[in-house]
């Protein structure tokens, strides 16, 4: 943890969670004047909806920063998903260097 916190194997891989791969670099990143990569982000929320699911029936989905700012921006969605099967859809955007839930 402290050759990521330094900045040192950047490229080395930490974990990979669902499609989200987690490097070095990416926890150099969380530290002060930083901004998380979205990668991140979407790792983290992605353990969030399956636990989620895990434990109750109502189920949630999580969309990718990228397919959600697209929809955020009013574009036309690439994700092929029935909204109506889910209590909770989510996703995150990064609007003015600041990530927010959606």
């Amino acid at each position: 943890v402290k050759d990521a916190w330094e900045g040192k194997k950047v490229y080395v891989l930490l974990s990979k969670i669902g499609p989200y791969k987690i490097f070095f670099g990416d926890i150099h990143n969380t530290g002060p004047q930083r901004e998380f990569e979205s990668e991140v982000i979407n790792a983290y929320l992605t353990l969030l909806v399956k636990k989620h699911n895990d434990e109750n029936k109502d189920r949630a989905y999580a969309l990718d920063s990228f397919e959600i700012t697209r929809i955020w921006e009013g574009q036309k969605p690439k994700v092929k998903i029935v909204p109506l099967q889910y209590n909770s859809i989510v996703g995150i955007v990064n609007e003015g260097h600041h990530w927010m839930l959606v």
